[in-house]
Parts: C-alpha cells; sequence; structure tokens
C-alpha cells in the first residue's frame, strides 16, 4: 500500500538523520534550511538544541543532506511515537530479532528479561548509533560530546554502545600494537 511505504521510508529516513547528526529527535524535526551553512567542504548543520540551549555545529555526511534535500530542508512530519513504532517494524522485517537479556533490579530482586532486539529500538537508538559511529571512526570524544552535549567523558563512554570486538579491531589499529 502506498501510504505504509510513504510512511516507512519517512521513519527511515528520520532515523538515518538522527543516526548522522546524533541529534535529539526534538531537535531534528525543528530543522529547515535557515540551519545549513554551506562551506567550501560541504554543508553544516547549526542549531541551538531544545533541552541544553547550546549551538551545535555539526558537519553534515552527504547522504544526510540527500534526506534534507528530499524533503526540501524540513524533515519529514511525523510523530516521535509513529517513528518508534514503524522502526521496530522496519528492524523486525529486517530480521533484527536475536534476544538481547535485560536485568533489572527492583527493590534488591533482579529480574532478568529477553527481548527482542526489535523491540528496544527507537529514535534514541539512533542517536547513541551516530555517536558510536563517530566515535568508531575515530573522531575525537571530545568533539562528539560538542554535538552530544555530555559535559564528561566518563558519561559519553556510558553512552556510546561498543563491543568488546570493536573495542579490540580499534586497538589492533593503533601504532601500540604493531
Amino acid at each position: 500500500d502506498q501510504f505504509i511505504n510513504e510512511t516507512w521510508e519517512k521513519a527511515r529516513d528520520i532515523f538515518l538523520l538522527v543516526c548522522y547528526t546524533a541529534l535529539r529527535f526534538s531537535d531534528l524535526k525543528r530543522i529547515n534550511k535557515d540551519h545549513l551553512q554551506s562551506t567550501n567542504t560541504g554543508f553544516k548543520l547549526n542549531i541551538i538544541t531544545q533541552k541544553t540551549k547550546e549551538k551545535v555545529i555539526i558537519p553534515l555526511k552527504p547522504a544526510a543532506y540527500s534526506i534534507l534535500e528530499k524533503y526540501k530542508f524540513k524533515p519529514p512530519k511525523i510523530e516521535e511515537q509513529t517513528v518508534n513504532r514503524l522502526i521496530k517494524e522496519i528492524a523486525k522485517n529486517a530480521g533484527i530479532c536475536s534476544l538481547i537479556e535485560q536485568r533489572e533490579t527492583i527493590g534488591g530482586q533482579t529480574k532478568i528479561q529477553t527481548t527482542p532486539k526489535f523491540d528496544l529500538i527507537t529514535t534514541h537508538t539512533a542517536r547513541r548509533t551516530g555517536a558510536t559511529q563517530m566515535y568508531i571512526a575515530k573522531i575525537d570524544p571530545i568533539q562528539i560530546m560538542k554535538i552530544t552535549g555530555h559535559t564528561t567523558e566518563s558519561n559519553f563512554m556510558k553512552y556510546i554502545c561498543i563491543t568488546k570486538e570493536e573495542a579490540a579491531e580499534l586497538m589492533a589499529e593503533n601504532q601500540f600494537f604493531k
């Protein structure tokens, strides 16, 4: 059905924009052409975040610029709850179904719950993914924190999601291990 495909596409594009910028959904939905700045290296997004009232300047990947251009430089109008619901459906259809164990301690009692991975994906997952991918690309954590708004590197390091295998791969590329 045309409506479903269009709506899924909008949800996907929003998810990708959050991945590419590491912005909060609330800031992403406010973007307009005035927030874009042309430079000799491409485009930058220049916006004051709602939560921290801090100005962030983010170089735009060509893929992010293309998505914004597709929507005339205003992200598609779609509610965050709808995006989250659709992203879960998209992830499920894509086979992102492995079970994730979550531990929760309430009143001294630890409970373990297993949840399919697709059920855990939200726009916030995209933000964490963006920050994590920037970190894996070896962008200095302090620079990434200028986008995410984290004020301490220790809190930032809790925020990014990197496996032990990914950490080992990054370390293996370091001169120390050569």
